[in-house]
């Protein structure tokens, strides 16, 4: 059993953040609760996270019951980001996404569609995205790029004009060390749905500035690997009947 990705990316649920992004640990059910209630973990968000997709009301540090209104939830995010407490920041945006996305339809891989993506980002008058880039935002601080790159893309699928949704995932690009012809490709897919952004404008020609100046031999490997479908799209080929690669995928 694989283990449990990012909400909208994999299964929709807050265990990812349980085990604390990019911490050595993983925590576990007798645990105490990251979020800082002083509860065990299968008590508090495990225990929430194993029964819905949403979080229930919990006690926190003090004892006060932690909201489950996305805004407030966001804004306890936001106070736990600027006090540098990543971990705990990253768990309440995560509630907060978990409260936005109550009900999303998914597939067999847990996986939400784009068409859902845009409409719970809409019902939640832009909510989603915003959030999604925000915790991309912690993940990224935390060193956790992986997770950092897969919620800014799925930032800019719920809003694909958000402009910071695409600056996130060329940054998470460049903190991953992916090839400058892949974040290339990241800030011109950016440029084609926000043509008046300056800050892609100016990321796109720093890296065709760059891979000019590569050697040859590792601009035709950068451009031969960024043709090859990755390994979320072949496994898409092969569940959908119309593809006619299907039988190659699959």
């Amino acid at each position: 059993e694989q283990p449990t990705r990012n909400p909208l990316v994999g299964e929709l649920s807050s265990a990812h953040t349980m085990t604390g992004p990019g911490a050595q640990k993983k925590v576990g059910p007798n645990d105490k609760c990251p979020c800082d209630s002083g509860q065990k973990a299968n008590k508090c968000c495990q225990a929430g996270a194993a029964a819905a997709p949403t979080h229930t009301p919990m006690q926190g540090p003090k004892g006060q019951v932690l909201p489950g209104n996305a805004e407030e939830l966001w804004n306890m995010a936001k106070d736990a980001d600027r006090a540098g407490e990543f971990t705990k920041a990253a768990h309440f945006y995560t509630m907060a996404i978990d409260v936005v996305v109550k009900g999303m339809p998914r597939d067999q891989h847990g996986k939400a569609s784009d068409a859902d993506l845009v409409k719970y980002n809409k019902s939640s008058d832009g909510k989603l995205a915003k959030l999604l880039s925000d915790r991309s935002n912690v993940y990224l601080r935390q060193g956790n790029i992986e997770d950092a790159v897969e919620d800014a893309q799925t930032c800019t699928r719920a809003d694909p004009a958000n402009e910071k949704g695409h600056l996130r995932v060329a940054v998470a690009l460049e903190a991953a060390g992916a090839a400058l012809q892949l974040q290339l490709e990241a800030c011109e897919a950016g440029l084609a749905a926000c043509p008046e952004s300056e800050v892609l404008v100016n990321r796109k020609w720093r890296l065709k500035k760059a891979i000019a100046e590569q050697p040859e031999s590792v601009r035709a490997r950068e451009q031969k690997d960024s043709s090859e479908p990755s390994i979320e799209e072949t496994r898409r080929g092969a569940d959908d009947a119309s593809d006619p690669l299907r039988g190659m995928a699959a």
